[in-house]
């Protein structure tokens, strides 16, 4: 997709707790905007948005976009 659009894509693996890898990288990163798709389950703690989703969108310095993705 992001080569269709002319858009550089690089992709990483990281090992650890999602949330926290995704923060820790953006930060070390120098990154402008985080990407994340969401299914916009319910529950206590992510009423909209997954729960890893939910943590990066409170923590994040880099601005955040949510993709919601359509389920059929």
């Amino acid at each position: 997709m992001g080569k269709e659009a002319e858009v550089p894509v690089n992709p990483v693996l990281l090992q650890g707790y999602p949330a926290q890898e995704i923060l820790n990288f953006a930060e070390q990163n120098d990154i402008d905007m985080i990407v994340m798709g969401t299914q916009g389950k319910a529950g206590p703690d992510n009423f909209l948005l997954g729960g890893v989703t939910e943590k990066v969108v409170r923590h994040a310095k880099a601005e955040v976009l949510v993709v919601h993705a359509l389920v059929s």
